[in-house]
């Protein structure tokens, strides 16, 4: 990790810290900037998230699955991700999001049908079980509530009617586009309370 922040430093110049907070979670641009960022609403943003995490596995998955069979690229997987997140100091959003990547690796190794309630209980459960002050930290209730609103508040927008839109490309990414604008609103409204609280904004 030391090495690597190093490596950024020298490639970077000035601009290193940026990439440091989002590659390794390094907090010193976030404190160097925290009146600017917090006034802007932004702070929660400059650090290494859950979306990340899932990012990370869906390009990885798509990669190894070229070339190895489904169980040796999610183990593969599980390898590269455990060494990212230990390069992130184990921060808990990198956790948070492994730990439910992970159940529904195994609940797909054991052919056992896993909903996105039962996910996010469980690994809520298993989160709070090893560390119950984390469910008062703001990256938890940021992350949770989030996670909810894609599991159970997502909109399907038909503007044109089901039948035109299957036959046109055009209108079924506009039903889209719109879907993913409410999704955004939708959860902005959602973590509105705690973003005011604690950032003001």
């Amino acid at each position: 990790r030391t090495k690597l922040l190093d490596a950024l430093d020298t490639k970077l110049g000035t601009e290193a810290g940026w990439a440091k907070a989002l590659l390794f979670s390094d907090t010193a641009v976030k404190n160097e900037y925290r009146s600017e960022l917090q006034q802007s609403g932004v702070l929660h943003l400059i650090v290494v998230s859950g979306l990340h995490v899932w990012f990370i596995y869906l390009v990885l998955i798509s990669l190894f699955r070229i070339f190895l069979p489904d169980k040796l690229s999610e183990l593969f997987f599980l390898a590269v991700i455990l060494l990212f997140a230990a390069l992130n100091g184990w921060a808990p959003s990198i956790t948070r999001s492994i730990i439910m990547i992970g159940t529904l690796i195994l609940a797909h190794w054991l052919q056992r049908p896993l909903s996105g309630a039962q996910n996010i209980s469980l690994s809520l459960f298993i989160i709070t079980l090893i560390q119950p002050l984390q469910l008062f930290s703001l990256g938890l209730q940021l992350s949770y509530i989030s996670v909810a609103v894609l599991l159970f508040a997502i909109p399907r927008i038909n503007l044109f009617g089901a039948r035109n839109t299957n036959h046109r490309t055009w209108k079924l990414w506009v039903n889209r586009i719109l879907e993913i604008i409410l999704v955004s609103c939708l959860i902005s409204m959602a973590i509105a309370p705690i973003t005011l609280y604690h950032f003001g904004t």
